[in-house]
């Protein structure tokens, strides 16, 4: 479960990852772990530390970057503990930080092998851009599922689809998830596809997503179609939209 609680100004705060559960009570959600800090304005603590911590967690896994707010105490028991006010899960941004998010408990069964495929697949800015699209626009995924050369294991394809959307994309409801054998029946405000057949000309903003079977697609066709090209370079293809959709929020 993603958890995001809106921290209150001046408090201090740890950022790192849980390491070790000692106590995790399911009935309550309080929590006492080792925290492995990266980064903190705790001057007494500093990086590179690990520390006790205690609060209320609704799914403290072990090794998600996360923030943490409270303050730093001496227990008369226990001794120094960061005692836990709220926290969030921290978003990723760098590819490093995708990976690691991806190959984190939190993404179940997505190791680090599959994790790179994912990032390799969408570009490094794509889940960032992706979840700020959503922010904005209300965002349907329209996938075609169906192989027209195989149709007997095209369920197989469906249910594939589904379950990396839902891994990797938690933040759009899969309400919004369109598996169909045909794009066009889709309308739309804004496009964004790969395939140039698969645009409809009554859309309003159609943007091509780079890839190698489209890079050498002639800017003068585009322009007939009005088209917009997201870069020549699939890697980036996300950054690009990003350019074209949030132009106040890249200001």
């Amino acid at each position: 479960m993603l958890v995001k609680i809106h921290k209150r100004v001046f408090m201090n705060y740890i950022k790192g990852k849980i390491k070790k559960l000692i106590f995790y009570s399911k009935e309550s959600g309080f929590v006492v772990a080792l925290f492995r800090v990266r980064e903190t304005n705790v001057a007494s603590i500093g990086s590179n530390k690990t520390i006790t911590v205690t609060g209320s967690f609704l799914d403290p896994s072990i090794d998600i970057p996360m923030a943490l707010y409270g303050d730093y105490k001496k227990n008369d028991k226990w001794g120094m503990q960061f005692v836990v006010d709220n926290y969030e899960i921290e978003k990723p941004t760098t590819v490093d930080s995708i990976i690691d998010f991806l190959a984190s408990p939190f993404v179940e069964g997505c190791g680090e092998v599959t994790a790179k495929k994912i990032v390799d697949a969408f570009g490094d800015k794509a889940i960032e851009t992706i979840k700020k699209l959503n922010e904005k626009y209300e965002i349907y995924i329209c996938s075609a599922c169906l192989n027209t050369f195989d149709l007997d294991n095209s369920g197989i394809q469906f249910k594939n689809k589904y379950d990396f959307l839902r891994k990797n994309l938690p933040f759009i409801n899969p309400q919004k998830f369109i598996l169909t054998s045909s794009k066009n029946m889709v309308k739309a405000d804004i496009q964004i596809d790969d395939y140039l057949p698969n645009f409809d000309n009554d859309t309003k903003l159609k943007i091509l997503f780079p890839s190698y079977h489209n890079k050498n697609i002639d800017d003068e066709i585009l322009k007939e179609k009005n088209i917009i090209r997201a870069g020549y370079d699939w890697k980036t293809g996300w950054k690009e939209i990003s350019k074209i959709l949030l132009k106040n929020e890249n200001n």
